[in-house]
């Protein structure tokens, strides 16, 4: 079945092709549909199209399965006889077609393939002048952390229904290419982070990005969590960024995942990379962690607040302000930092002591009661000792004064 982009241009699997005497065929097949393609034998291949069209011919591309490579080579086709930047090329072609797993690897070489025929415009970075994107931008703190990062360069926010990653990378690529994107703040994750197709989620999600970072040589900054750490449930334990992973949770263990692919492409692809775990972050705006808005909600209408024991014990929260961590990754970037960085808040509280702060805030004439829990909770702290000697970072705003500015917001 052809896919018509234009009149007189489509794609279609190669097995699926019927009255080809109809049509002139541009057969793709001998391209790879990864990275490596000769920007040559792609140049003969739009030029043919080209000729065929200019006759006045209808042209078909097609590859093995009318998904990735004739639809590829349709945008660099499609670019030169409409006279339209490559971007346009590319989601129109997308729209006519609704193929969204078009490699980026083929993409790229077939942009520079078309730049024979039409050059393209771009953004020239200039020198020290960083251009920064953010994935995830419209969450809790995606909103905050754009401020933070204004004064080292331009940055680029990019929101969910700009780029769906979890779809694929062409879009985040374009944007990147058009931008001239020096460094990737990786922030977006799943909506709904606590099931187990979440984890995939996340992966692929993670995967699109490098992949995006590999082609472009961009930097990424990921931001993982404490939760990595969360299967350690025995003694206390202060994690530095050596302490072996032990993910005893959804969220965890996708973020460990993440971690290790990163590390992967590291090795492999050369991509330069930061990791940077945080406990728990909270703070105006936004309504995160949920344990802090209950307690809050519970002590504005004066109700009696329920936490929990488990086995081992009262958990321990660890929770760093959004401030405060926009500040680190504000730090990295600036400093150009490669590895791993744990940034914790130097303090962690009891749920009982983190309820008893917000009744005393708000004055509130409520108890607190306990209700114990099977299973054991984990006692993880992370040590900033890398962050403060590196980076010169270390938390500058207390629990106390955190909570107040919230309550504030609400009342």
């Amino acid at each position: 079945m052809i896919k018509w982009i234009m009149e007189n241009l489509g794609t279609c699997a190669y097995g699926e092709l019927t009255g080809s005497h109809e049509y002139f065929v541009v057969d793709v097949r001998d391209l790879v549909d990864k990275a490596g393609n000769s920007i040559g034998l792609i140049e003969g291949k739009i030029e043919e199209a080209l000729k065929a069209a200019g006759r006045g011919e209808k042209v078909v591309l097609c590859c093995d399965m009318g998904i990735s490579r004739s639809n590829a080579v349709a945008v660099g086709v499609y670019a030169v006889l409409k006279d339209v930047p490559f971007a346009e090329a590319l989601r129109h072609v997308v729209s006519a077609t609704k193929e969204k797993q078009i490699k980026i690897e083929v993409l790229s070489s077939v942009q520079a393939a078309a730049g024979k025929f039409r050059p393209e415009r771009r953004v020239v970075q200039q020198n020290g002048i960083k251009r920064i994107l953010i994935t995830g931008s419209d969450g809790h703190i995606g909103t905050r952390l754009a401020g933070f990062l204004e004064p080292l360069g331009e940055v680029v926010p990019l929101k969910h229904h700009q780029a769906d990653l979890v779809e694929g990378a062409m879009e985040l690529d374009l944007i990147v290419k058009e931008n001239d994107i020096s460094d990737i703040i990786h922030l977006a994750h799943p909506v709904i982070s606590n099931n187990n197709s979440a984890i995939g989620d996340a992966l692929v999600m993670c995967k699109n990005v490098l992949n995006v970072c590999a082609l472009n040589r961009a930097r990424l900054i990921f931001l993982s969590s404490a939760d990595v750490f969360c299967g350690y449930t025995g003694v206390p334990v202060l994690a530095k960024e050596d302490t072996p992973p032990l993910p005893g949770s959804t969220d965890g263990e996708a973020k460990y995942l993440c971690e290790t692919l990163i590390e992967t492409h590291k090795r492999l692809h050369g991509v330069d990379c930061a990791i940077l775990r945080s406990p728990k972050v909270y703070g105006f705006p936004g309504k995160k962690p949920a344990i802090i808005y209950n307690f809050i909600g519970k002590a504005l209408s004066s109700r009696d607040i329920v936490t929990h024991r488990y086995s081992n014990g009262l958990p321990n929260l660890e929770l760093l302000h959004i401030t405060d961590l926009c500040r680190a990754v504000k730090l990295v970037v600036e400093k150009n930092y490669s590895g791993t960085i744990n940034v914790g808040s130097d303090e962690a509280v009891k749920t009982r002591e983190l309820a008893e702060i917000i009744i005393s805030i708000v004055k509130a004439d409520i108890h607190v009661s306990e209700i114990s829990l099977e299973g054991r909770i984990h006692n993880v702290k992370l040590d900033n000792s890398r962050a403060a000697s590196i980076l010169g970072w270390s938390p500058e705003i207390n629990l106390r004064d955190g909570l107040k500015e919230i309550i504030r917001s609400l009342i």
